[in-house]
């Protein structure tokens, strides 16, 4: 009897494992969810559903800008009840005729982010805040000019 050359033999067989499945979240969103809408059909607003009392948002503005560059928040009628804080080593002149409270941060040098600027530029936006949480608790009309160790309160 001979025994079977190894080349015969088949290799031993593996078992395999089913991969386990993975669990991918696959949303099926329509293509264009405003393919029915109606584009040309008009909008109507109920006025009594609207919130009655207006914004009093509060603006931060950082360097130095011009009046001109100032000019669309200063006269702005969505922004008559709020209030635009400039924070400047240099603050442009302010004309009279604005629309929104202002209170001018008035920075005694420039900010740097040498030598602790940006400390001082987290002091600066913290102390807008603190002038921001006064205007809307207190209120005010105008511009007033403040100095960095001033807040607004009366």
């Amino acid at each position: 009897m001979t025994a079977p050359s190894s080349s015969s033999l088949s290799p031993p067989r593996r078992t395999t494992r089913p991969s386990p499945q993975k669990d991918v979240f696959k949303p099926r969103f329509p293509i264009d969810p405003f393919a029915s809408a109606k584009v040309r059909e008009p909008w109507f607003i109920k006025s009594d559903l609207l919130p009655a009392q207006t914004r009093r948002d509060v603006v931060l503005v950082l360097g130095v800008p011009t009046t001109q560059e100032l000019g669309p928040l200063l006269l702005s009628k969505h922004l008559a009840h709020s209030l635009l804080i400039l924070a400047s080593h240099d603050p442009p002149e302010i004309p009279h005729t604005t629309q929104p409270a202002v209170r001018i941060l008035r920075l005694t040098e420039r900010l740097d982010i040498q030598d602790a600027g940006a400390v001082r530029f987290v002091n600066v936006l913290e102390w807008a805040e603190r002038v921001g949480r006064v205007w809307r608790k207190h209120g005010g009309v105008g511009a007033v000019e403040l100095g960095e160790d001033e807040d607004g309160q009366a």
